[in-house]
């Protein structure tokens, strides 16, 4: 490239040898909304996974998903972060986008708790009109 590019790389993980296992699943939608639903999304949200896709209980202990979000009409969409629940939240983009166009990325995420239960957590700084997380596996 003739112009000065900026590179920004955030590291949210890595696989080691302690015998994790990754378990393909179908693929399951377990958050689904429309802005037009009347739920908010910016903010911190914190979402159950507990048995929320058939054969995966609580999917182990990280799950690989891919979210899809579409910004709210003529709005740009920020950044989206995951991450596991009860820990503080990371100073990482997990989705960035600053146009207009519906953006998604696959993302592995470690399962945390909430009130109790498996849940991870999410950060996003602008309304959408679209929000999906499906599980595509898990980690065990």
């Amino acid at each position: 490239a003739s112009d000065t590019t900026h590179v920004i790389i955030d590291i949210t993980g890595y696989f080691s040898t302690n015998g994790n296992n990754y378990h393909a699943i179908v693929p399951c939608m377990f958050v689904g909304f429309t802005g037009n639903d009347g739920y908010n999304a910016t903010g911190t949200k914190h979402w159950n996974v507990s048995n929320t896709c058939a054969g995966s209980p609580a999917l182990g202990v990280a799950i690989a998903s891919n979210i899809t979000v579409y910004p709210q009409w003529g709005n740009d969409l920020g950044y989206m972060t995951l991450w596991n629940s009860g820990v503080a939240q990371p100073v990482a983009s997990m989705l960035h986008a600053l146009d207009i166009q519906p953006a998604n990325n696959g993302m592995i995420v470690k399962v945390g708790t909430h009130n109790g239960q498996p849940h991870i957590s999410s950060w996003l700084t602008d309304q959408v009109q679209l929000l999906t997380i499906s599980a595509t596996g898990y980690f065990n």
